[in-house]
């Protein structure tokens, strides 16, 4: 469990759902990577609108240099574990998390909706589905707000685009799960999904 405020946390301390461990507009009270779990890292505005800039999971750097003030917030969506970041892990972890945040503005320019959530849906499945016939079971506990907010959305358009998906064969869920199967190839070979793409260093 995280310790209070003040305190100083452990080198190694697993989250509970829901807890902050990132506050927005607050400097970073440290660093450190995902053993397991998965944690949205989320800003909102003024207006109270919600971007998810990510989801972090198994390596991804969770906060940065102790003086640098956080531009969003980081809470468990599952119970998670973290450990302390050396500085190769700082480095390497904020040269990925600018790819993925640049990644994720052009997607917001320039793709349809659809496309979107379903590059976000590849991502999520590469990285914390697992196999089962014809595609990945993505099981994390992921509403459709944690998706408008993983694709810069409203609700509603996500609702649409879902049963777009649905209907192409590419999402199907079940019982709060989602299986994710693969986008039939183009020109003889099939993008990659993003988790794919940053590991490949785009």
């Amino acid at each position: 469990m995280v310790s209070m405020a003040g305190d100083p946390l452990p080198l190694m301390f697993d989250v509970h759902p829901e807890r902050e461990v990132i506050s927005q507009g607050e400097p970073y009270p440290d660093a450190w990577v995902v053993r397991y779990g998965a944690l949205l890292m989320e800003l909102v505005d003024p207006e109270g609108h919600r971007l998810a800039l990510d989801l972090l999971g198994p390596g991804d750097l969770v906060g940065g240099p102790s003086e640098w003030t956080a531009d969003a917030s980081v809470r468990a969506l599952v119970t998670s574990g973290l450990f302390a970041a050396g500085p190769i892990a700082l480095r390497d972890g904020l040269a990925r998390r600018a790819r993925r945040a640049a990644w994720l503005a052009c997607s917001v320019a320039w793709d349809r909706i659809a496309d979107r959530l379903a590059t976000r849906l590849d991502d999520l499945a590469d990285r914390f589905g697992r196999p089962v016939p014809g595609g990945r079971c993505l099981e994390l506990p992921l509403t459709q707000e944690h998706l408008a907010g993983l694709t810069g959305a409203t609700r509603e358009s996500v609702n649409r685009a879902l049963a777009e998906l649905a209907a192409a064969g590419r999402v199907e869920r079940s019982r709060g799960r989602y299986v994710i199967r693969p986008a039939a190839a183009r020109d003889g070979a099939a993008r990659l999904p993003l988790g794919l793409q940053h590991r490949k260093g785009a």
